[in-house]
C-alpha cells in the first residue's frame, strides 16, 4: 500500500512539474525581455544626454578659444 501511495505522489509531482514549467519559463522570458528593453532605453538616453551636453558646451568652448 505504501508503494502505491509513493508512486501516486511521484506521478502527481511529475505532472505538476510539467504543467508549471512552461508558465515559469514564460514569466522568466518576459522579465528578461523587459530588462533588456530597459537597458537599451537607458543606453539610448545616455547617448542622447551626452550629445546634448556636447552641443551645449561647444559654443562656450568656442567663445573661450576666441578670447
Amino acid at each position: 500500500m505504501e508503494a502505491v501511495f509513493a508512486s501516486l505522489i511521484a506521478v502527481t509531482g511529475t505532472l505538476l512539474g510539467s504543467l508549471i514549467t512552461p508558465t515559469v519559463q514564460r514569466r522568466a522570458s518576459a522579465q528578461a525581455e523587459v530588462f533588456t528593453r530597459a537597458q537599451q532605453l537607458r543606453q539610448e538616453r545616455l547617448t542622447t544626454y551626452s550629445a546634448y551636453a556636447g552641443s551645449v558646451t561647444a559654443p562656450k568652448r568656442a567663445t573661450v578659444t576666441l578670447w
